[in-house]
């Protein structure tokens, strides 16, 4: 098997382990992150969620190479996993276990039974980084979600593909009535900040964009809406 053959592998252990979002070979210019997850980790008075990187190796590149690979993603994802391809009877060693302690990055060991069925086993747990807020909303926005920029939860925006990008959202545009049908529809709402494009020093128009959820544009705007 390549080493992209196990993507979907890690994937899944994503999945079963409460992320609501996932994604394989997702990314920006700057790096593809073999699987990503997002996973609401919030509570009554929270809506916090964690972006979960994981980076895959299956060859016999020296093991600081590997954890170094994966630390890189910890400017784009809260925890951050490096998943070794390995036969059952060999895991990682103590220095290996401390290297990766030492660096904060979370090991993951992928195996394959006598029925030659992968299984994924947690060996090191990853512990909460600081991502670069704008990388980390960039990625984010790859998998077809955005943060609110009232309650800073995160909402579906539109699909992962670039044909639904908007897909749940009104557009803020010249003409008026686009808060008021985003209210009707139940939708979130999209706008931009024209006055940080002017002063962003770049001479180029970023396009500062902005979002509402859904519950927001619903509970604070439809009193005005009628």
């Amino acid at each position: 098997m390549l080493e992209k053959d196990y993507y979907a592998t890690a994937r899944r252990w994503l999945k079963r382990h409460g992320c609501f979002a996932t994604g394989i070979d997702t990314g920006l210019a700057e790096a593809r992150i073999d699987a990503i997850g997002i996973k609401y980790v919030g509570g009554e008075l929270s809506g916090k969620t964690e972006v979960v990187a994981i980076e895959v190796k299956r060859d016999a590149t020296r093991f600081g190479n590997k954890v170094g690979q994966a630390l890189g993603y910890s400017a784009y994802a809260d925890r951050c996993y490096l998943a070794d391809v390995r036969p059952s009877r060999r895991g990682f060693t103590d220095a290996e276990l401390r290297l990766a302690s030492h660096l904060g990055v979370g090991l993951l060991t992928i195996t394959e039974d006598s029925r030659g069925r992968l299984n994924v086993t947690e060996v090191l747990t990853a512990p909460l980084g600081s991502p670069l807020d704008e990388l980390r909303l960039q990625v984010v926005e790859k998998l077809g979600y955005s943060e609110c920029t009232i309650c800073r939860s995160l909402f579906q925006r539109g699909e992962a593909d670039p044909g639904g990008f908007s897909r749940y959202v009104s557009r803020s545009g010249r003409r008026l009535g686009a808060l008021k049908r985003a209210v009707h529809d139940e939708r979130g709402f999209l706008y931009w900040l024209e006055e940080s494009d002017t002063r962003n020093g770049r001479g180029t128009q970023l396009r500062h964009r902005r979002y509402l959820c859904p519950d927001c544009v619903w509970n604070l705007f439809r009193d005005f809406s009628e």
